[in-house]
Formats: structure tokens, C-alpha cells, sequence
């Protein structure tokens, strides 16, 4: 069984999100694909530590 990870913010997941997954699932001939979801982007400025 072919499995993919798909990790993001999804800050709403939209229709995009949806046609990349679609064709990753299609390309690689995947059997499934998780939604991997993080509440702090890295790249995000008021997630990052003042030193």
C-alpha cells in the first residue's frame, strides 16, 4: 500500500490544496494520503523567537 504525508498550515485548506493532493495522488499512484495539519508556520514572524 502506497501511502503520502501532506503537511501544512491549511489556514482554511482550500480548493488548491485540494487539486495538489489530488494530483500527487494521481502521479504517484497513491493508495491513500494524510492530511497533516500545524498550527505554527515556521515562516510566520510572530512565531519566531526575539533573540
Amino acid at each position: 500500500m502506497k501511502i503520502g504525508l501532506f503537511g501544512g498550515t491549511f489556514d482554511p485548506i482550500h480548493q488548491g490544496h485540494m487539486i495538489i493532493m489530488e494530483n500527487v495522488i494521481n502521479y504517484m499512484n497513491l493508495d491513500k494520503i494524510y492530511i497533516l495539519p500545524n498550527s505554527n508556520p515556521p515562516h510566520k514572524l510572530e512565531n519566531k523567537k526575539q533573540i
